[in-house]
């Protein structure tokens, strides 16, 4: 997870990664810097992430 996080600051200049944690994944994510937002999981990095059409169509 941690190389998935380097990778997407460094190389795709993400700032927010948001997914949906299991009771059991909750944890681990937490430990990682992972904050609770009602049921989904994020983690703000430094970057932004760049607007793709996936994300403008939902």
């Amino acid at each position: 997870m941690q190389a998935l996080t380097h990778c997407l600051t460094t190389e795709r200049g993400c700032g927010l990664i948001t997914l949906n944690a299991s009771d059991d994944g909750a944890h681990l994510y937490r430990s990682l810097g992972f904050t609770t937002n009602q049921r989904a999981m994020r983690l703000i990095l430094t970057a932004s992430c760049p607007t793709t059409a996936a994300q403008t169509r939902r």
